[in-house]
């Protein structure tokens, strides 16, 4: 009798341990961002800024973007918002050009932007430029997310939103 409690309570103790290391727990699932981004050389950070002034190349936030995986990714960018201008003179590039944006637009427009296994992205393959002199302040709220084959937006963890912002001189 003893014996079978034992073999019982060892196997109840067992089950709790393999039930508490379970791979269908959403925290042990995540692996981290899949990608990292820098602008102008520094991090970029979730809901960061960076601020430009200047005309042409000064007012150029240049992006490049690090694939940490060990597989080819997608990345597409949303224009959440824009302020202080229309967009008809800004410049979003992402693995396509535009030389006109739109708020609630997603880039490149219709597909995905494909970023290969531990690569990073080149300098200037990936940036945000003001092209009106004339402008004021603006800002520009960007979201840069990771998709699947359908261009759906993949879980928490594959998206980073920051504000491109730019003071006239």
């Amino acid at each position: 009798m003893k014996s079978i409690k034992y073999i019982l309570s060892t196997f109840i103790v067992f089950s709790i341990i393999v039930s508490s290391c379970s791979k269908d727990d959403p925290e042990e699932q995540s692996a981290g961002p899949s990608f990292t981004v820098t602008a102008d050389g520094e991090n970029l950070i979730n809901n960061g800024s960076r601020t430009y002034t200047g005309v042409g190349d000064q007012g150029e936030m240049d992006m490049r973007i690090t694939n940490k995986t060990d597989a080819a990714i997608h990345l597409v960018m949303k224009v959440i918002s824009i302020s202080g201008i229309d967009g008809s003179q800004t410049e979003l590039c992402i693995g396509n050009c535009y030389s006109s944006i739109s708020a609630e637009t997603i880039y490149p427009i219709g597909g995905s932007f494909e970023l290969a296994a531990n690569a990073t992205t080149n300098q200037g393959a990936v940036h945000v430029l003001n092209q009106d002199a004339s402008s004021g302040d603006s800002e520009i709220l960007l979201k840069l997310y990771q998709v699947d084959s359908n261009n759906n937006e993949l879980s928490s963890g594959t998206s980073i939103e920051f504000k491109y912002i730019y003071d006239a001189p």
